[in-house]
């Protein structure tokens, strides 16, 4: 049992960091707050999402954005462009 908990932790713990370096490399201005990769991550999409909704209402399409609206926050929509 312990050694199947070990091994989930590490692969969270390198998931995590994965995470972190792509917000690092990828993401302009980022990090900007004193947050973990996870919080920074949720408040990355909650700010594009609102960005993106904003500018919907406005009647303006951005193609860099793609899949990105309310319902879906997948890593899906990530590779759409929606973090460059």
């Amino acid at each position: 049992m312990l050694p199947l908990l070990v091994s989930q932790v590490e692969s969270l713990k390198s998931q995590i960091d994965r995470l972190a370096a792509f917000i690092m490399e990828e993401v302009p201005g980022e990090p900007s707050q004193n947050e973990g990769a996870v919080d920074t991550a949720i408040r990355v999409i909650r700010e594009l999402r609102a960005w993106k909704n904003e500018r919907t209402c406005f009647g303006v399409q951005d193609d860099r954005i793609g899949g990105w609206n309310d319902s879906d926050t997948s890593a899906r929509a990530l590779s759409h462009g929606g973090a460059k």
